[in-house]
């Protein structure tokens, strides 16, 4: 049976908020429940941060000016001891990647290195045994191909050079001229993908495109209500709201207080793990 995190998800709000106002960060957030979860389940939660590991990874490799982004799992020494003389401490596709840059290894040699340290990152995902994982790296791995063949057909790219993989939806992409490259079978989302791309205005495409990815995770996490499952929507969901504090804040905010009124009505705790029960256990303690 999985475990039930009642007050980790009850108390969310106060650990969000400081008199209203948002006080802190995915990375910071995930740094607070690292004693909360068990270990299993915060290895899956550390999943969702490895993109900025890959993004320090690649950006070691390739010696950019880039500073390095802390919220990955890595720090920077053990990222650069690992590209010297790897032992394992990395998941094994940054160690298939590491070895494929350094013998300059591609299938498709325009590839772009960034495109397939993504392509290997997906992969990985898609394996995992939590079932909500994988279904979400497996969705967001469609979506991302489906968006790069939308933009190669719009400015005539040959789309083959950009397409991570042959995995999921990729071939039917490279053979069909359909509007919806008769994928919706496979992938139901194509539609919502489809609209969201007809905006002109690249902010007003990104947040169309954001949206279907905030309602595919309210709709594979309704059933989900204190497992690991809900917590990891919830990160999905809170990285997406904190992206466009940087991008657009009153989106921001607006996607932030989304995430906030769902927390409180989206699904009624036991009476233990209500506002009131949970200071009524305080009262006792004390």
């Amino acid at each position: 049976m999985k475990k039930q995190y009642h007050y980790l998800v009850a108390g969310l709000p106060e650990l969000l908020l400081d008199e209203g106002r948002l006080k802190t960060t995915p990375a910071a957030l995930k740094s607070d429940f690292g004693s909360a979860l068990q270990s299993a389940d915060l290895d899956l939660l550390n999943v969702l941060f490895l993109q900025h590991d890959n993004a320090n990874l690649l950006n070691l490799l390739e010696k950019t000016e880039a500073g390095f982004d802390d919220r990955g799992n890595f720090s920077q020494e053990l990222l650069e001891e690992q590209i010297r003389n790897q032992d394992g401490s990395l998941p094994e596709y940054m160690n298939r990647f590491i070895a494929d840059y350094k013998e300059n290894q591609r299938d498709k040699s325009e590839m772009l290195w960034e495109t397939l340290l993504e392509e290997y990152y997906y992969a990985y995902g898609m394996q995992m045994e939590n079932e909500f994982l994988a279904k979400w790296f497996t969705y967001q791995f469609n979506k991302r191909a489906l968006v790069t063949a939308l933009i190669s057909r719009k400015y005539e790219l040959i789309a083959e050079n950009h397409l991570p993989g042959d995995q999921g939806i990729s071939n039917q992409l490279l053979r069909s001229n359909a509007r919806d490259f008769g994928i919706s079978g496979e992938f139901p989302e194509v539609e919502k993908v489809l609209q969201a791309f007809e905006n002109e205005n690249l902010l007003a495409r990104e947040k169309a495109l954001d949206r279907v990815d905030w309602e595919w995770i309210d709709e594979n996490t309704f059933f989900n209500y204190f497992t690991i499952e809900k917590i990891l929507g919830f990160f999905l969901q809170f990285m997406l709201a904190d992206r466009w504090m940087k991008l657009d804040e009153n989106e921001g905010r607006r996607l932030f207080g989304e995430l906030l009124e769902k927390l409180d009505q989206g699904y009624e705790l036991p009476g233990e793990f209500s506002v009131a029960g949970i200071q009524q256990k305080k009262r006792e303690v004390e």
